[in-house]
């Protein structure tokens, strides 16, 4: 009896043992598990305030982006915007000067005088208006490179120049009067030509496209105006005759300028006075006389 009182007391003590062990285990597991938890806990606070500054920044560079975005729509928008003229416009002169002297010792000059539109005032405008000159000043230059040749041996100094002016509608219309002077060492001769252009249609221009369906009305009104104007003073004058200065009128009919009250057309150095070939003949005539 004694002998299985002994046994039974062994087998509890062991019990006991194996219960303190768990405990214990699991004592020891929450003392190693509570540090990490914390530090998760505390990560997670870390986290959601460094986002929270991130999240600010995001709104500021959003909002910087829309207010960039609309500050270039503006300036889209004013570029965009039809230019309109200005009196003056935004031009700028340019000189070109070249001389060439023959192994004879003639001299051959070469002056080119010349608007420049301000491209960044006036765009595609411009652009187009300084391709135009540039094709007008081409032809003189490349008449002055054909006489600076070595082939040529003439011992006559020459000059050859390109000069213009230019006239203003506040309509939006420029325009260009230019004038080619060519000295070959034979013979002088002065020739004018002109450039209408529309700022505001981005082209140029002809008189019927500025007088439409009535050009021809509007043709024979210039000639009549013009024929009275020489009437008046036909001593300045070698031709007087209304037909001869029609046929002189349909040679050079494209060349006139305006501005906003007048057009002025043109005829080249001798044609109505032949005794001043280098001196070029216009007639200034209101607007509101011609509809």
């Amino acid at each position: 009896m004694s002998a299985l009182k002994n046994k039974t007391a062994k087998k509890n003590r062991i019990l006991y043992v194996i219960l303190l062990l768990l405990v214990l285990g699991v004592l020891c597991a929450f003392i190693f598990l509570l540090p990490d938890r914390q530090n998760n806990t505390e990560n997670d606070t870390k986290t959601e305030e460094t986002e929270a500054p991130d999240t600010e920044k995001y709104v500021k560079i959003e909002a910087e982006k829309t207010k960039n975005t609309e500050s270039k729509e503006s300036v889209a928008a004013e570029t965009e915007a039809p230019a309109s003229i200005s009196v003056p416009v935004g031009v700028t002169g340019e000189v070109i000067k070249e001389s060439h002297v023959r192994e004879n010792g003639a001299q051959v000059s070469l002056k080119i005088t010349k608007p420049v539109f301000s491209e960044e005032q006036y765009g595609e405008n411009a652009m187009r208006l300084n391709d135009l000159i540039e094709l007008k000043t081409d032809e003189v230059t490349n008449e002055y490179l054909k006489r600076t040749d070595s082939s040529v041996t003439d011992t006559a100094n020459e000059e050859y120049a390109y000069a213009y002016e230019i006239i203003y509608n506040d309509k939006g219309i420029v325009s260009l009067l230019y004038h080619i002077y060519i000295d070959n060492g034979v013979k002088r001769t002065l020739s004018y030509g002109s450039v209408n252009y529309d700022m505001n249609k981005a082209n140029t221009f002809t008189l019927s496209e500025l007088f439409g369906e009535e050009v021809e009305d509007i043709h024979s009104k210039i000639v009549e105006q013009v024929s009275a104007m020489i009437s008046e003073q036909p001593d300045n004058y070698t031709v007087t005759d209304k037909e001869v200065i029609r046929v002189l009128y349909e040679r050079s009919k494209q060349q006139f300028v305006t501005d906003s009250e007048s057009i002025t057309v043109y005829f080249q150095p001798g044609e109505l006075c032949e005794n001043k070939p280098m001196e070029l003949t216009s007639f200034n005539i209101p607007l509101n006389s011609l509809n």
